[in-house]
Parts: structure tokens; C-alpha cells; sequence
């Protein structure tokens, strides 16, 4: 068989099930690390599935699927495939996401349960409401914006180390 990018004989090669019918692919190693399919010599499933689920994803879901967390770095699509969470930060961070899922599994959205004692800081949720403000202004190129936002940031993360 041959990769279906370059024609070279493929070596990898992935059977999926997308909106109900299969697919397949067949490509060769280097188009397949190319495309970030190969990961330290194994199939990097998340992105893999970014990529094919990605083409058929309603816009809102084609939005989450490009979140980031920007405190652990996690994405919403690897949380997705590996079923587990980066940080607390990304309850937040990817609540428009997890608000079905969690509504679909426990019958509610709200946590009745015992809660910590000390809670999350008011502070860390600051800083992060700043940093999405800054990368939602980097995107939309305000970058008068962004510059503001970001000084304001790194005042706010200094005071928060000393204090």
C-alpha cells in the first residue's frame, strides 16, 4: 500500500469510525510524523483524533477543540481522548465543554459535595481571567490590548509571589 500524501509505501496505517462510517489512511512514516500522527516512536491518539474528528466538529466544538489551558498547557481534545484533566484551573478554563459532559454523567452541574476549606484563591482565578483576555486580544491583533493586559498581568503575578 501506498502513503496517501507522498507514494511512498506506507507504513502506518489508521481504521477509524467517523460520523458513522469508517475511514481509513495510509501513510508512510515521515508524512505521518509530519502531520504529528508519531510521537516518540508511538501513534499520538490525541492529536490523531484532533485532526480526523476536526474535520467533521460543529463550529462550537471546532472552538474547543482549539482551547489550551494556559496553566498546564493541556488541550481540550486530549482531555477528550484521555478522559482526565491537566490542573483545577481547567474546570474554568474549559467549562462550556465539561458543563454537558458533566450534566450527561451526574444529573447536574453543581458540585454538592464537600467543598475545601480553603477554596481556589480569588487571586489565581485573576490571573487566569487575565491571561484569557490577553490571548482573546493577541488573536484578535488589539494589540494596544494585549500590551496593556499583559503589564497588568505581570504586575499582578509579581504581587502574587511576594504576597
Amino acid at each position: 500500500m501506498k502513503c496517501e500524501s507522498c507514494g511512498a509505501p506506507a507504513t502506518v496505517h489508521q481504521t477509524m469510525l467517523v460520523a458513522g462510517q469508517q475511514q481509513q489512511w495510509h501513510l508512510c512514516r515521515r508524512c505521518a510524523e509530519e502531520r504529528n500522527w508519531i510521537q516518540n516512536n508511538e501513534l499520538n491518539l490525541p492529536n490523531i483524533l484532533q485532526q480526523v474528528i476536526g474535520q467533521h466538529l460543529t463550529p462550537e466544538m471546532d472552538e474547543l477543540a482549539r482551547l489550551i489551558c494556559p496553566v498546564c498547557g493541556i488541550r481540550f481534545m486530549e482531555f477528550r481522548a484521555q478522559g482526565r484533566l491537566g490542573c483545577p484551573h481547567d474546570y474554568e478554563f474549559f467549562r462550556v465543554g465539561l458543563e454537558p459532559i458533566l450534566h450527561r454523567l451526574h444529573r447536574s452541574t453543581r458540585h454538592r459535595g464537600k467543598v475545601p476549606q480553603a477554596g481556589v484563591p480569588q487571586n489565581t482565578l485573576e490571573l487566569l481571567s487575565l491571561r484569557q483576555r490577553l490571548r482573546a486580544a493577541v488573536e484578535a491583533e488589539q494589540f494596544h490590548e494585549a500590551a496593556v493586559l499583559r503589564d497588568l498581568l505581570r504586575q499582578r503575578e509579581a504581587g502574587h509571589e511576594s504576597g
